[in-house]
């Protein structure tokens, strides 16, 4: 799409004018790179060391006030956060400023360049304890996410002033592709049952690029950048979160740093584009990535890494920005609710046999080792879970929040019932509970669906799904119900 076509496209889905009350906006971020070496990396089937820094990690937040209602989203580069470090960030921002934790929502970015902040299941066996880093001479690195998470969200309400909103879409197909396929009989990785609750496989994610294997993708991938904008009533630019469906993009010169992957370069370049000043925050989200990435599986592919990603991804929305309608006045609605669902948990039977197999660990690969300790370690979850969601309407567009990687299914299908112009899936957030696939992908088995990688119950998503919805619904019907009341 050519940059006269993004702005024509961004008028036409732009944010239209709603009348509401006066808004105001802070937004801060705070270096959370580690000073500490080496640090535990997560996102891969073995534990990782790493020493070195490529570019910098932020803890970033954005705080909106409209009227009696408020809000704080805080975003932290790393993989993927648990429920326990959110409520902590939640519970100490409440502490030192009052702000009402329902209304905080905490998010990773889903970069695989960040210190472990939780034991993801590629990690279980390497990340150390607090003491035996110490013995080692090294801090915990948790406790500086922590704070900074905290800080950053301190330092945006500090900063609350009068600011205009406005948001638009861009359409940026060429880094995003489905990573989930129909196989040919036979040819789909498999796991021992006991260890992934899964007994047959027709479906993998990531198999070999234009394979004859692949039968057919089984998933369609949201290409919409998404961006709600802030500025100020002069027009300066203040604060920016986008949302994209791609997970990160890596690069050769990445492997054994530390980085922000493309969410970082994206908050650089668009920075940069818009001729921001210091204070300026940007912010990249992860939205319905579970089932896609930036690899064309299917077709020839141009070069790409986080760099051509990220950059690809601000120009875009740059081209877009032109034709935001900014809005003087806004209306801001928030919904905070927890769905209980069960976890997904091993018979004693299936405990034994991992532990039979974990008796001769040297005679396992790398993934049975992993999803045999998993299952071992399974056995102790607690039998339910309550997840936190969240809903959040900034005059005509809804943002829906959930803890886990959610599929294109997820997405498209919130789009279709939304009562508002525009939703936007943020990923992630408030916690993690591993893949959150529809119910019917359990039947097609793969990694995503295993026991282990998926957590919760196989009912999750369409519960998930339905609860969001639900909470869109209340807030438009509540706005509703405002309108009709007599003006004075």
């Amino acid at each position: 799409m050519s940059a006269a076509l993004g702005v024509v496209f961004a008028a036409l889905f732009a944010g239209r004018l709603s009348a509401g009350q006066p808004l105001r906006v802070g937004a801060c971020q705070v270096d959370i790179t580690p000073t500490l070496f080496p640090v535990c990396v997560n996102g891969y089937f073995t534990p990782r060391y790493v020493s070195e820094v490529h570019d910098p990690l932020y803890a970033k937040a954005l705080a909106i006030e409209c009227g009696s209602e408020r809000f704080i989203f805080v975003l932290i580069d790393s993989c993927h956060i648990p429920s326990a470090f959110t409520d902590q960030v939640k519970a100490q921002v409440e502490e030192k400023t009052g702000f009402p934790a329902d209304r905080i929502c905490v998010s990773a970015t889903h970069t695989h360049f960040a210190p472990a902040i939780c034991r993801g299941h590629e990690t279980s066996e390497g990340i150390p304890s607090d003491e035996e880093l110490r013995d080692r001479g090294i801090g915990p690195y948790e406790p500086t996410a922590l704070a900074g998470a905290v800080e950053a969200a301190v330092g945006a309400l500090e900063r609350l002033e009068p600011a205009r909103f406005g948001w638009c879409t861009a359409r940026e197909p060429r880094h995003v592709f489905c990573r989930r396929f129909l196989m040919k009989p036979g040819t789909a990785p498999e796991q021992p049952s006991d260890l992934v609750e899964i007994s047959h496989n027709v479906a993998q994610m990531n198999p070999p690029r234009q394979s004859e294997d692949i039968v057919s993708p089984l998933g369609v991938p949201d290409q919409t950048i998404y961006c709600l904008a802030f500025t100020r009533p002069d027009g300066t630019p203040l604060a920016l979160l986008a949302n994209y469906s791609s997970h990160y993009a890596g690069g050769s010169d990445l492997e054994g740093r530390l980085s922000a992957d493309y969410y970082g370069v994206f908050a650089r370049k668009i920075a940069e584009l818009l001729g921001a000043g210091e204070n300026f925050v940007a912010m990249m989200t992860c939205g319905t990535a579970g089932d896609c990435n930036c690899i064309d599986f299917l077709n020839d592919q141009p070069p790409y890494d986080y760099n051509i990603v990220g950059e690809h991804l601000a120009e875009k929305v740059f081209a877009a920005y032109g034709g935001i309608q900014f809005a003087d006045t806004a209306s801001l609605r928030v919904r905070t609710d927890t769905l209980e669902l069960a976890l997904r948990r091993p018979t004693a039977e299936q405990v034994e046999t991992a532990r039979a197999l974990l008796a001769s660990p040297d005679d396992l690969s790398v993934t049975t080792r992993c999803y045999a300790k998993l299952t071992v370690a399974e056995e102790s979850f607690p039998r339910r879970w309550a997840v936190t969601l969240q809903t959040v309407a900034l005059n005509d567009i809804g943002l829906c929040a959930a803890p886990g990687e959610i599929y294109s299914f997820t997405g498209a299908r919130l789009r279709a019932s939304t009562p508002f112009e525009a939703n936007v899936m943020i990923a992630l957030a408030n916690g993690y509970n591993g893949y959150i696939p529809p119910a019917d992908q359990f039947e097609l088995g793969g990694y995503t669906t295993w026991r282990g990688t998926s957590m919760l119950e196989r009912e999750a998503e369409p519960k998930i799904r339905a609860k969001l919805l639900a909470m869109l619904r209340d807030i438009a019907a509540a706005d509703r119900a405002d309108d009709s009341q007599p003006q004075e």
